[in-house]
Order: structure tokens, then C-alpha cells, then sequence
């Protein structure tokens, strides 16, 4: 998912606000990649999978996030399609980087620091 580690890696570079400060001065002290690091976050956070899934007769595919009970996302349990129908695989990145970052924006910073340092 090139095009979804280059969006996400560009966004968490410039540390304007206080959680992707928190994020990125946790990343240092990791030793994956960033994007690899931010799937960890997320997995924390209550996100089991970032992924798309093929529609096979058109080559397109339908970005998804699949949430647990306990996530911090206020999002119901379960999977949650981001498209209404198939795209092409670098919108499906684009899509799913995009609502990745928008989970990160709106998360309570509390909240957020208070998983991370019970789950890393």
C-alpha cells in the first residue's frame, strides 16, 4: 500500500498538534517503519484491520476498517466500508489513509495518550 504510506507519512512528519507529537516521539522509540508503527497505534486503539477488499469482476476494490468493542474511535463493532462502490487501488489507499488521519485528528488526546501507554 505504497500510496497509503506516503499520505500517512507525509501527515505525521509535521508535528502541529499535540497528538501527532505524542505519536511520532513514540515512533522514535520504536523501530519499525512509520507506517507499520502508525497499523500498531491503530491496533491499540481498537482498529483490528486497514484494508480493501477486491470486487472481481472490475478490478476495483472497496476500502474497509474493522473496529473492536473497545475502540476509542466511538465507532460501532465490526467492519465499516469507507466507499459506497468499488475504486481503483490507489483510491482505495487514498481513502483509507485519509480516514486513518481523520480518526487521529478528532481522537480525545487523553484518550489516546492513556491507551498507548497501558497497550506499548
Amino acid at each position: 500500500m505504497d500510496r497509503y504510506n506516503k499520505i500517512l507519512s507525509k501527515y505525521f512528519m509535521v508535528k502541529d498538534t499535540d497528538t501527532k507529537k505524542l505519536i511520532m516521539e513514540k515512533f522514535t522509540k520504536n523501530s519499525r517503519t512509520l507506517p507499520r508503527y502508525i497499523d500498531n497505534v491503530l491496533y491499540c486503539c481498537g482498529v483490528i484491520s486497514v484494508n480493501y477488499i477486491p470486487e472481481i469482476t472490475n478490478n476495483k476494490w472497496i476500502p474497509f476498517l474493522n473496529f473492536n468493542k473497545e475502540n476509542i474511535f466511538h465507532e460501532d463493532k465490526g467492519v465499516k466500508d469507507l466507499s459506497e462502490y468499488p475504486v481503483s487501488a490507489n483510491k482505495a489507499q487514498e481513502i483509507l489513509a485519509n480516514k486513518v488521519i481523520e480518526l487521529i485528528h478528532f481522537v480525545s488526546f487523553d484518550k489516546l495518550h492513556s491507551r498507548l501507554s497501558e497497550k506499548q
